[in-house]
């Protein structure tokens, strides 16, 4: 659901009026997909040929249309952003029914989000269903679309870091104050262990709403939001998704046989772990917090992906 949220919010908010009012005139469309760039658009009159294959397309298995980032290619070579030697990327926005659905989603945890591979070959795309994934000001939907894609992206998997965080520690409180779990509640080192987990979650999640408060002040004010503002965003993301990350281990650890056996707790220890794998609460993306934080970002700026330069 977060995913798909990402998607239809982004196609809502950046896509040309035509696009809009195809999508969204007369009904709520789920949106869902990839917008790491790997397929290739090739400018064809008024819209593009577009071919590629995408993976994690998240929640495209429940989706209406399917929300891929590709390269714009011109005369047989790689268009550039104006002004810039950066290669031109899009969004691109079609009918579901138009992909190759591919599966591959055997994974550890994060099951039910269905995060397919997809595909499409020589797919037309026209002109109004693709947008900048760099875009920071909505064509419509009010001042809360200045974080852009990258701000969408990473909003939503902190919503997910402290809500599926939170989730782990009720059930492990659940599971102390039930008959099945009287030796937690017996054990002074369980609680004195419960209590610092709470403590840093509550932390965790202080600290995100410290960084998007001052997020939501700077776009309120019809502001840009700066650079070392999608830092602490990612920062942020990056301190909530490891505290969730440890408080599930220790959910698994002290829950013994409750939580090795099928039940909600063995799930949270699966997709607590799968989540951090994804590229926004990677390593690097840690590594480029740093970089910022150090001073020495001049003359970059925040994508999904992390930092880049931006000529």
């Amino acid at each position: 659901m977060m995913a798909a949220n990402v998607a239809t919010a982004s196609a809502a908010g950046f896509l040309p009026d035509e696009g809009f009012q195809a999508l969204f005139g007369n009904g709520r469309p789920v949106v869902a997909g990839a917008g790491a760039p790997t397929g290739k658009a090739v400018v064809e009159g008024d819209g593009y040929r577009l071919s590629g294959r995408w993976s994690y397309g998240s929640g495209c298995l429940n989706s209406d249309f399917i929300h891929a980032g590709a390269i714009v290619y011109e005369d047989g070579a790689p268009r550039v952003l104006p002004g810039t030697n950066t290669p031109e990327a899009r969004i691109f926005i079609f009918p579901t029914k138009d992909a190759e659905m591919l599966g591959n989603w055997d994974v550890l945890g994060l099951r039910a989000t269905g995060s397919v591979d997809y595909a499409v070959t020589d797919l037309f795309v026209p002109g109004e269903f693709t947008h900048l994934p760099s875009e920071i000001v909505g064509k419509r939907g009010g001042e809360g679309f200045r974080i852009g894609v990258v701000g969408l992206s990473a909003l939503g998997h902190t919503g997910f870091a402290l809500g599926h965080g939170r989730h782990v520690l009720d059930e492990l409180a659940k599971l102390a104050q039930s008959s099945g779990g009287r030796d937690l509640a017996g054990s002074d080192a369980f609680k004195q262990e419960f209590a610092a987990a709470e403590g840093k979650l509550r932390a965790a999640r202080a600290f995100c709403y410290e960084v998007w408060n001052d997020v939501l002040e700077t776009i309120s004010q019809g502001e840009a939001v700066a650079l070392r503002q999608f830092t602490l965003i990612r920062l942020a993301l990056s301190h909530a998704t490891t505290v969730m990350m440890e408080n599930s281990i220790f959910a698994h650890r002290v829950s013994g046989g409750a939580g090795l056996r099928a039940g909600w707790l063995q799930r949270a220890f699966r997709d607590s772990l799968s989540a951090t794998q994804h590229l926004v609460v990677s390593d690097k993306a840690l590594r480029d917090c740093g970089h910022d934080l150090l001073g020495f970002a001049t003359d970059m700026k925040w994508t999904p992906r992390g930092l880049v330069n931006v000529s």
